[in-house]
């Protein structure tokens, strides 16, 4: 989590090439890294400061990011960029699973009585972001293979009919679920995913 000053550092850097200073930054249920960005947005001076939370990370961000450059590459005003973020991220999802419990626990998420439960019988939460940034438990299930298919499971639970959308794979350290999830979004969804 960037310190405040850090913060500073930056928008003084962003206001050097431009009018205003646009931020979307990991979800405030997440990290202290928006709370931190407020603090400095309060005390810089050096032109508006206008910070969206994306109530996610990782992909989702990235999305909002992309999102956020195109519409001021279109003259979007700022305000108007903000809104259409906070809207983007309400229309969104995202759903997780984990292999290990070792994160979880680090962070306080879940105790160690649960963490050991879940390693000695290969249990695997399907966990949601909130729209408060935090996470919430949709289901479980037994295995790696059992995992995935409650994973699209529970994305197929939250979207609602004739929906048209669009996904992101995001996975680190297992590579291999990459392609059974995406032929699995396929099949159901369209080719275009």
């Amino acid at each position: 989590q960037p310190a405040p000053a850090d913060f500073l550092d930056t928008f003084a850097r962003a206001a050097e090439d431009g009018e205003v200073v646009l931020g979307v930054l990991v979800g405030s249920g997440l990290s202290g890294t928006f709370a931190s960005a407020q603090a400095a947005a309060a005390r810089f001076h050096g032109a508006p400061v206008h910070l969206v939370d994306s109530q996610g990370a990782s992909l989702l961000t990235g999305l909002m990011v992309l999102k956020a450059c195109e519409l001021a590459e279109a003259a979007v005003p700022p305000e108007e960029i903000v809104e259409r973020l906070n809207r983007m991220r309400r229309r969104s999802g995202v759903v997780i699973t984990v292999d290990t419990f070792d994160r979880l626990l680090a962070s306080g998420r879940v105790g160690r009585a649960r963490a050991l439960f879940g390693s000695m019988f290969s249990v695997k939460p399907i966990l949601g972001v909130g729209l408060d940034g935090k996470l919430f438990k949709l289901a479980a299930a037994l295995g790696r293979k059992r995992a995935i298919q409650a994973l699209l499971d529970a994305v197929a639970r939250q979207i609602p009919d004739g929906a048209r959308v669009r996904f992101g794979i995001v996975w680190v350290g297992t590579d291999d679920i990459v392609a059974p999830v995406r032929e699995s979004l396929r099949e159901r969804y369209g080719r275009d995913v």
